[in-house]
């Protein structure tokens, strides 16, 4: 991996009580899973957050069966993400 994926749209946020903010992205990705993935955080008024992220994956069954991509930021919390801020990975 060398180079960047993204930006990608962060579509919904949510917390994880003793564990941090999750976003969920628009899009997928072939990043690993279990170990940290440097990525910037970028607020729609230009701000910049540098972070690890780490891939997860979230499995909805209401209505249908339905996985998605998402991505725990720790060190984060939702007011830090508000709606529109994007995600771009570093040494993809």
């Amino acid at each position: 991996m060398n180079g960047f994926l993204g930006p990608l749209e962060v579509v919904e946020t949510f917390m994880i009580s003793g564990r941090g903010l999750v976003v969920v992205l628009d899009g997928a990705t072939d990043l690993p899973v279990g170990r940290a993935i440097r990525a910037t955080v970028t607020t729609p008024d230009g701000h910049r957050i540098a972070v690890s992220a780490f891939r997860e994956w979230l499995l909805r069954r209401e209505p249908t069966h339905h996985e998605r991509e998402c991505f725990l930021l720790a060190a984060l919390a939702k007011q830090d993400v508000p709606a529109g801020s994007t995600v771009t990975f570093e040494g993809a």
